[in-house]
């Protein structure tokens, strides 16, 4: 039986150790400056938001939210559970008010999804020509023939059909809340004015 002796010099054992070493470290080098850029990448990307992140300014569309919610949980006080509610902010307040949402920007509705956006420029803000999922509505649809029990606005980017809810809808004050309101609808509770009186005085 014949044994091979196999030679390692110490020099090659030391190149060995620091080619394992250098290794090492240079993954931990790529990993801090990978964790270094998506750091910076993330505050770049958000450095108008820094204050709110930070809670040294209220958070964008503070007081549109609470809004909202005053006008979602007045609406439960007025409307029946099987009123529907038509709206531009499709988040806060069908989030707080259990009532069948019809989202006029078409987020939560196909016919409104489907429809071409408006590029025309009547829908734009923050330097966009017109601005994704705020680009698509047909007031006429989503008003005039789904009829829903609350309106939050009669007119939209080139649409406007003020003259139509004007004549369906009666506008209530309800202790600083403006509501249009479905006249006659069975689903706005009968002492709705009632309320919204005593909410005024």
């Amino acid at each position: 039986m014949r044994v091979e002796v196999i030679r390692v010099s110490s020099c090659e054992i030391w190149a060995s150790g620091a080619i394992a070493r250098l290794s090492v470290r240079f993954r931990a080098r790529r990993t801090a400056v990978a964790i270094a850029c998506t750091i910076a990448t993330v505050l770049s990307a958000n450095v108008r938001f820094l204050p709110e992140i930070g809670l040294v300014r209220r958070p964008y569309l503070t007081a549109k939210n609470a809004e909202n919610i005053n006008t979602a949980l007045t609406l439960d006080r007025l409307t029946e559970p099987d009123a529907s509610i038509g709206v531009v902010f499709a988040g806060t307040i069908p989030y707080y008010l259990d009532r069948r949402a019809i989202d006029f920007l078409g987020k939560s509705d196909r016919y409104i999804a489907r429809l071409p956006p408006d590029v025309s420029g009547r829908v734009s803000w923050n330097g966009m020509i017109s601005v994704p999922g705020h680009n698509k509505y047909d007031l006429h649809y989503s008003i005039e023939h789904l009829e829903p029990t609350y309106v939050e606005v009669d007119r939209w980017g080139g649409q406007d059909v003020s003259a139509s809810v004007a004549a369906a809808y009666a506008l209530v004050d309800c202790g600083g809340l403006k509501l249009r309101l479905r006249r006659d609808s069975p689903a706005v509770r009968p002492d709705a004015q009632r309320f919204c009186a005593d909410r005024v005085n």
